[in-house]
């Protein structure tokens, strides 16, 4: 558990849920329908916001170190500085919701961005030690997967070392302490490891009705080829290469604020602007002539959004397990090398037209 005073920016008008009255709590509160037990956390160890589910992206799997007393009691304690929306413990009826999801609770470290996007769960329990039980695994799913419903929260465990440095970037999902990026993005935030090597990602998603992506065991670097042809996007598609889109334009110096795979109008502005800075013709589609201006030739050694676009694609549309961090590194550039030759392309590890070609095709 880790504390973070940074005050969640309101982005948005409207709270999440409805208010209600708990036992005999004084102050309406919003808690969730899967809720067995309401006890709020000291009020000071929180941040009150006005989040809306547009602003929740993460669902973070902690442990307490500790019973579930333990940590009910240290997240109502005014000297703790720390809280977390929910505490499941190993017997029934032990889903205790403290802070409302709305607000912003205190406990995933870094520069706290994970804290304003991330609805947190603390188990019963210590990291790479505890066996947990069956009824915290079916507690905790229960609970994760209504708030993945309600909040639209992708039912996902991507098993990338880091999660994204930027909150915003890709789809969101479900993650442990252990991937949330320190303050310079370069390692887990003060060496975290919760919730361990003893919690079964793969049993867990499973209850969840999710599923666990990027996992190495795939084979072959569990990827596939492509196919030749630019492919044609335009206002109002959603699709992986939409974030290649994303990540291209800011690769040549145009600002993107959400990579969402979505093609909203941030995208065709600025798409809009490049084809006329281009000498294109400017009608806010991304077709061949576009695609040719648009991607960037990288290979190993390199470091830019153009590499993150390459990894991005490769790893969430390919299927090959790499890290998504922009660095073009010897795993990116086996991948690569593995994706040419599964295309029947020159195999020669460098990211260029034709490579791009085959990868967003």
């Amino acid at each position: 558990m880790e504390k973070s005073r940074r005050k969640f920016m309101k982005l948005a008008s409207g709270a999440i849920g409805a208010g209600a009255i708990v036992g005999s709590a004084s102050t309406a509160s919003a808690y969730e329908s899967v809720t067995d037990v309401w006890r709020p956390a000291h009020y000071s160890n929180y941040s009150s916001a006005n989040r809306t589910a547009s602003d929740v992206r993460w669902v973070v799997i902690h442990t307490i170190e500790g019973s579930y007393e333990a940590g009910y009691s240290w997240f109502e304690n005014p000297d703790s500085n720390v809280s977390s929306h929910f505490v499941t413990g190993n017997e029934p009826g032990q889903i205790m919701q403290m802070v409302e999801v709305s607000d912003v609770a205190w406990t995933n470290g870094g520069d706290g961005s994970y804290n304003d996007t991330g609805i947190n769960f603390e188990l019963e329990g210590s990291a790479n030690v505890t066996n947990f039980n069956d009824n915290i695994y079916e507690q905790t799913a229960e609970a994760v997967a209504h708030v993945c419903d309600k909040y639209g929260i992708p039912k996902q465990h991507p098993t990338d070392e880091l999660a994204p440095c930027n909150t915003y970037d890709g789809e969101g999902g479900v993650i442990g302490h252990h991937q949330i990026p320190n303050t310079t993005c370069t390692g887990t935030t003060d060496g975290k490891v919760d919730p361990g090597d003893t919690f079964d990602w793969e049993h867990f998603m499973n209850l969840v009705g999710g599923e666990v992506i990027g996992d190495p065991g795939d084979g072959d670097d569990g990827g596939s080829g492509g196919t030749s042809g630019w492919p044609i996007y335009s206002n109002g598609d959603t699709a992986r290469d939409v974030y290649t889109v994303q990540y291209l334009l800011e690769a040549n110096g145009y600002p993107i604020q959400y990579h969402d795979g979505i093609y909203g109008s941030e995208v065709q502005t600025n798409i809009e602007q490049f084809q006329s800075d281009r000498g294109l013709t400017v009608d806010g589609v991304v077709g061949p002539n576009t695609w040719d201006e648009l991607v960037v030739t990288v290979s190993n050694g390199d470091e830019s959004q153009a590499v993150r676009a390459v990894q991005d694609n490769l790893a969430n549309k390919h299927g090959y397990s790499i890290a998504v961090d922009g660095i073009f590194g010897p795993g990116t550039q086996d991948a690569v090398e593995s994706f040419q030759s599964a295309s029947g392309i020159s195999v020669d590890g460098v990211v260029g037209p034709v490579t791009w070609e085959y990868i967003v095709g």
